[in-house]
């Protein structure tokens, strides 16, 4: 029994399997191996050299290493010493990004710049004709650009290449470390870019920040630019929005830079995404995200109530008002003034006077309010008619029977007998 089982082991084979079915699968396993050797055969692969840009998928990420799959009969090996600690932390498993090649003696190994021991002269080279980001620090400045420092030479940034982001005192480039792009090499002169870095980067956050943004969507955002016509912020990877001047918020503001200020955190709403053209134009609002304040705030409202308004436009037939933010009415001509008779708006207010205005009505279903400054000067009129009035009666005069008239009112001698009749009853 032992001899058959060992004979059976060593064999590999069931004696109790058909011998056609073993031969009919024998001869299906070595069709696919024959189809799949003939695959891998003709598959063609792009030739990989030194410094030569290419795509890799994360397949793992060790203490020591990330592994990419790069297309090639071999992986792609990324030592995470030549990292920084958020370099490293950005790689996921499955995403794809983008290496240098950097030797292809032992196997494929890549980078994400030319590290500093790499940049002699000749590396700078291959760097300069490849497209290699280069790894220096900038010790100082001179004129018209930064010093850099790389091992054995020296290099040179311009002041327009060291950013995308303009205003920024030198002091604050000094001894940092940064990846450039070197641009020339002449003898022993090196030029450098980090600007041309930062957009390439910028292009590809803003692509994938793009593929992810929908219509309606609200997030956070960073006020970059004002203009006259609305504020530019940033949602993310790069990607810029403008906010209208009439999305910044419910009130009409007199400019951007009353409402937001370069550096705010602000949460928007996307309205429109146009992917057309080169660059796509995203356009964003502020005060949607708030909500209507007719359907917020305007119950509080009160017709024949008094509230104090500022004018924000005048028009041939009126002035408008803002009553609160978002929530405008409409003082007509004729109802800006009871002392006098105007022809224009301008001659009793002006755009951002505040005044006191009673609301007269409220149409909620299209959302107009009419105000008025006249009933409120016809009250003052007549409050101060009586009381100069009652500054002008002499009291005997009610029992001599003197008339008494003015503009507002007026007692008869009728009525002085009347009261002096009822008094001495009393």
């Amino acid at each position: 029994m032992t001899n058959k089982t060992s004979l059976l082991d060593h064999l590999g084979a069931d004696i109790f399997v058909d011998e056609d079915d073993t031969e009919s699968n024998s001869q299906n396993e070595s069709s696919e191996f024959a189809a799949m050797l003939e695959g891998h055969e003709s598959k063609s692969f792009s030739k990989v050299s030194q410094g030569k840009r290419i795509e890799g998928k994360v397949l793992a990420i060790t203490d020591s290493s990330i592994i990419f799959d790069v297309g090639q009969r071999s992986e792609g090996i990324l030592p995470t010493d030549a990292l920084t600690p958020e370099e490293k932390q950005k790689f996921r498993l499955g995403e794809t990004y983008s290496l240098y090649v950097t030797s292809t003696k032992n196997g494929i190994e890549l980078a994400l710049s030319l590290s500093a021991k790499q940049s002699g002269l000749d590396s700078l080279r291959d760097a300069a004709a490849s497209g290699m980001p280069i790894e220096g620090k900038v010790v100082g400045e001179n004129k018209g650009g930064y010093n850099i420092e790389l091992p054995g030479v020296k290099g040179f940034c311009p002041f327009s290449q060291i950013d995308i982001v303009s205003g920024r005192p030198p002091a604050t480039y000094i001894g940092q470390s940064f990846k450039f792009r070197v641009t020339k090499v002449s003898g022993r002169d090196v030029v450098l870019s980090r600007s041309s870095l930062l957009r390439e980067e910028q292009a590809a956050n803003r692509e994938k920040t793009l593929a992810t943004l929908e219509e309606g969507q609200t997030l956070t955002a960073t006020v970059v630019k004002l203009e006259n016509f609305g504020a530019f912020v940033e949602i993310g990877g790069g990607l810029n929005a403008l906010v209208p001047m009439s999305e910044l918020s419910w009130s009409r503001p007199a400019s951007a830079h009353s409402v937001v200020n370069v550096g705010d955190k602000v949460i928007v709403k996307i309205l429109k995404i146009d992917r057309t053209g080169d660059r796509p134009k995203v356009s964003a609002s502020m005060k949607q995200v708030e909500g209507d304040p007719w359907d917020n705030v305007v119950e509080k409202l009160e017709n024949g109530s008094i509230a104090e308004v500022r004018i924000t436009k005048l028009m041939p037939f009126g002035a408008f008002a803002e009553i609160m933010p978002g929530v405008e009415g409409l003082i007509h001509i004729s109802e800006l003034s009871a002392r006098r008779r105007i022809s224009t708006p301008g001659e009793v207010v002006k755009i951002d006077q505040k005044v006191q205005a009673k609301i007269t009505g409220i149409d909620r279903i299209n959302k107009r309010i009419s105000l008025s400054m006249k009933v409120l000067d016809a009250d003052f009129i007549e409050q101060e008619g009586k009381k100069k009035l009652d500054a002008q009666k002499n009291p005997d005069d009610e029992f001599r029977g003197v008339e008494y008239v003015t503009k507002n009112a007026s007692a008869t001698l009728g009525d002085a007998f009347l009261k002096a009749a009822q008094k001495a009853k009393r």
